[in-house]
């Protein structure tokens, strides 16, 4: 009992509670020693997580020239999304440099003035997940802040900042490319890479009028991508959470409606140590509203009278069933 009573005299440094033979304060105090510790490991491990923020969001910037090519330092540059109408403001360093970080997938406009120049502006810029886009062609002219420049900025076709490879469905595509049910991930049929799964097992080929949209996601029920296992090898997120069924790798615990859709986008190969899934990556990226009031109808209406044979049942004599999706 003596040994007990001096271990706990030199563990927890609370020698008169101790020596009083109270083992009810003796127990609130271990009970209180390895909550702390409890705690202390759970910040331990809540700091140590990935940053998800990084696959939802992107950065937009660029380096301010005069006509020259010199830079200009400490000019004004205002962000804003076009679509909600939020701005940001930030000042060129002494390089001429400035940076918007962690940034919603959107289009945006840069507003840029210098005392002694014209106001530079650059309209549609657009941002997708991810994405680190440098701005180009910010040259200022001598001129007053009153007057105004504006470029409309093109497409960057390739990222020159980094060596990862991505394809993006924006909500555009979303719209007017054609699903046979009401599943997502059927859209990633049209991007390179992408390929249908052969049949494991006795039943059927898959084929994309045949699969049950109640699965889910098609990823890992007969699609994959870019040579990844069937099920495994492909990891789907909305807004960063992961939606695949840990008990399969395969359908999905969510479904993503594409009409809540903004973007979904598809890395394939070297994207960088900030996405924890792979080694292919489907993010689907939900709207975020605007500063305008808007909504929209529809009807879905989809029946045998006005749909052909899929090619597979076609090809193997087999008729066209009776089919009712409204």
């Amino acid at each position: 009992m003596e040994i007990n009573r001096q271990m706990f005299k030199t563990a927890l440094a609370k020698p008169k509670e101790l020596e009083t033979g109270n083992w009810n304060g003796r127990l609130r105090l271990v009970s209180g020693f390895f909550a702390a510790m409890l705690a202390l490991l759970f910040l331990l491990v809540l700091g140590s997580a990935p940053a998800l923020h990084a696959q939802l969001t992107g950065t937009i910037s660029g380096t301010v020239y005069d006509s020259s090519g010199s830079v200009i330092p400490n000019a004004t540059v205002t962000l804003k999304n076009e679509a909600t109408d939020d701005k940001r403001d930030s000042v060129t360093n002494s390089d001429g440099v400035f940076a918007f970080p962690s940034l919603l997938i959107g289009t945006y406009s840069v507003e840029i003035q210098a005392k002694g120049f014209k106001t530079l502006t650059q309209t549609g810029i657009p941002l997708s997940a991810a994405e680190s886009r440098k701005l180009s062609g910010l040259n200022l002219t001598v001129g007053g802040t009153s007057e105004t420049v504006t470029v409309q900025e093109s497409s960057q076709i390739i990222a020159t900042d980094n060596g990862s490879r991505a394809a993006v469905l924006e909500a555009e595509d979303i719209e007017t490319l054609a699903l046979g049910g009401r599943d997502l991930s059927e859209l990633l049929k049209v991007l390179p890479g992408v390929t249908t799964a052969p049949s494991t097992g006795n039943g059927p080929p898959f084929n994309f009028q045949n699969f049950s949209a109640g699965a889910g996601s098609i990823v890992g029920n007969g699609l994959n991508a870019n040579g990844a296992p069937n099920r495994g090898g492909t990891s789907i997120t909305v807004d960063g959470v992961d939606i695949n069924d840990p008990g399969c790798d395969c359908n999905s615990i969510a479904s993503v409606d594409p009409d809540m859709t903004q973007e979904v986008s598809v890395q394939t190969s070297n994207f960088g140590a900030d996405a924890e899934y792979g080694p292919v990556l489907i993010n689907n990226l939900s709207k975020s509203g605007g500063a305008q009031y808007h909504g929209e109808g529809y009807f879905y209406a989809r029946n045998n009278a006005i749909a052909a044979n899929d090619w597979q049942s076609d090809n193997a004599g087999n008729p066209k069933g009776p089919a009712s999706r409204n």
